[in-house]
């Protein structure tokens, strides 16, 4: 099957159902755009909106420090993700601390029973 300089079978183009290139392109253009405007609105949430704990009802809450109120629910454009980006690198960051504590602690401990 001869396809086109962009790749895409040419049969595959003169067929009267598929949309023409530049209807593909302009499409694909849209959701890169949709994409990128949806994540640049969940970073605007992240650095607004808190997530905090609350021990009296064992669950989250999220206060916008924008506005000043606070809701039971995850602001709708967060969808699945969650509010914090990433905790992993923290996390890291805070066990190494502890290790390296330990670790100098024992190193320490080992010195003066010499």
């Amino acid at each position: 099957m001869p396809k086109g300089d962009d790749g895409i079978p040419e049969d595959f183009l003169k067929k009267e159902f598929c949309l023409n290139k530049e209807k593909v392109i302009v499409a694909m253009q849209c959701l890169a755009r949709t994409h990128s405007a949806k994540l640049t609105a969940r970073e605007i949430c992240r650095r607004e909106v808190e997530q905090v704990y609350d021990s009296d009802y064992d669950r989250y809450f999220y206060y916008n420090s924008k506005i000043g109120k606070s809701s039971w629910n995850k602001p709708v454009i967060m969808g699945s993700e969650p509010m914090e980006k990433d905790r992993k690198p923290a996390i890291i960051k805070i066990q190494k601390m502890y290790r390296n504590r330990t670790d100098s602690t024992t190193k320490a401990k080992l010195m003066r029973k010499r």
